[in-house]
Order: C-alpha cells, then structure tokens, then sequence
C-alpha cells in the first residue's frame, strides 16, 4: 500500500463527508490491474489528513518565510534543507 494512495482517498473521503453531511466509515483501495481491494477504515486516517491540510493552509496563509520548520516539510514532501533552498529561490 502507497501512503500517497491512502492520502488521496482519504482526502476524497473528507470532501464526500462535506457533501453528504457525513464521514464515510471505510475507504477502498485498489492498486494496479490484479490488485486486490483494500478496505481502511476512515476515522483512523482522517486526523492524519485535516492536520497536513491545516499545517499547508497556515504555510500558505503566513508565507513560507515564516514557515520553514519540519511541518513545511511534512506537508511538502521536501527535506528541511530543501525547502530552505526553495524559499531563497522563491525570494
């Protein structure tokens, strides 16, 4: 199982829970042509999920001047020593 597959459902999960008024109980994951479905349940990842998207929206809100600490790098994917070179070239 790739954790960026689980993400992405898992987001979609959260934006269904938006429509429907409701969080889904199970989310599916099928990876590959012969893969067999996976089945989580959404509640353990969710949490997971509204704190990067929170720690994104802050890093986007305040500048990435203000934010270069190891959350900027958890939600980004990049190593901390990265995204200071990213925030230099970006200046």
């Amino acid at each position: 199982m790739k954790a960026t597959a689980l993400i992405q459902v898992c987001f979609y999960s959260e934006l269904l829970s938006q429509i429907q008024a409701l969080v889904p109980e199970r989310m599916h994951v099928v990876l590959g042509g012969t893969a067999s479905p996976e089945q989580f349940q959404v509640q353990r990842y969710i949490a997971y999920l509204r704190k990067a998207n929170s720690e994104f929206n802050r890093a986007w809100t305040v500048g990435a001047d203000e934010f270069t600490g190891s959350g900027f790098s958890l939600v980004t994917g990049v190593r901390y020593y990265h995204s200071g070179v990213l925030i230099e070239v970006g200046k």
